[in-house]
């Protein structure tokens, strides 16, 4: 069965069913007969989060581009190199699409988002920042200390602390099962795609914690203990509800029953130019 995506960027206007005045990227999806009942055979028109939250949590049933490790890497690298497009600004983008999706995924109840000490706990800051302009209670609970953070994801931090939203450091299991304790949706920003092996102890702590509570779980690019190439989940690994993933999915997610952890992928547009995407791949570059 295969289906057929376009994306489109538009301008909503005013009093509209979707949005005061806003830009957003529209994906079409049309779904062949006999693969999603009523939807069969039409041309759905809404954003991605609205599709995630449409099709409750299935995968359209269609052959959806992965990259590896090193792909996306590369591909940042060259967006960086060649298309002048600061890093900070892929983080911004990064975290202000996840934002938009998770506050219209999980519309109401307190965010904890647990942050480590890379790139994806500067995604995980800059998460923070625009849930609390959405209006969202949420609280950072940092893994390492707020002075260990280099680059972008210092900046950010240091943003998210000017901007007086909650930052607990959590140094334990107990601890970090404390701050969780009220919380209806838990966002891991702890590991991105260049983790790994197993979880450091700290982090397999926060990812046993945050297995164990009712919350609803979502992950930004990759679940935490998850390989991205092989989908082979470390022990312990964080088991999302949702994953949030960069630019493309990731190999791993259909191996080894990787989908037991990053439940419902939503792709995260960050501002990768479509003629990079483009000219990698026509290229001779594999997805794979």
């Amino acid at each position: 069965m295969t289906c057929i995506q376009i994306q489109i960027v538009a301008w909503v206007e005013s009093g509209s069913d979707k949005s005061d005045c806003m830009r957003q990227r529209f994906i079409i999806v049309y779904v062949p007969c006999n693969d999603f009942g009523n939807d069969a055979g039409k041309a759905n028109i809404h954003p991605p989060y609205h599709r995630a939250k449409t099709l409750q949590g299935k995968r359209l049933n269609c052959n959806r581009l992965a990259v590896n490790r090193e792909n996306a890497r590369r591909i940042d690298q060259i967006a960086m190199d060649q298309y002048r497009i600061p890093s900070i600004l892929l983080m911004e983008n990064a975290g202000r699409g996840s934002a938009e999706t998770i506050h219209h995924l999980y519309p109401s109840g307190g965010i904890s988002i647990l942050c480590g000490s890379g790139n994806n706990a500067g995604d995980g800051y800059v998460i923070a920042r625009h849930l609390q302009t959405f209006g969202r209670e949420v609280q950072i609970i940092s893994l390492v200390d707020r002075d260990r953070l280099i680059g972008d994801a210092k900046t950010n931090s240091d943003i998210a602390h000017a901007s007086c939203i909650p930052i607990v450091f959590a140094q334990n299991r107990e601890e970090t099962a404390s701050f969780l304790s009220n919380t209806k949706i838990i966002v891991d920003a702890m590991l991105g795609t260049g983790s790994r092996g197993a979880p450091r102890i700290k982090i397999a702590d926060a990812i046993r914690a945050s297995n164990e509570t009712s919350a609803a779980r979502i992950a930004i690019d990759l679940p935490s203990g998850l390989d991205c190439d092989t989908g082979l989940a470390s022990d312990p690994t964080f088991q999302a509800d949702h994953t949030l993933t960069f630019v493309a999915e990731k190999i791993g997610f259909k191996k080894n029953n990787a989908d037991g952890y990053t439940g419902a992928v939503s792709i995260i547009d960050i501002g990768v130019p479509q003629k990079l995407l483009n000219d990698f791949f026509v290229s001779g570059n594999s997805w794979g």
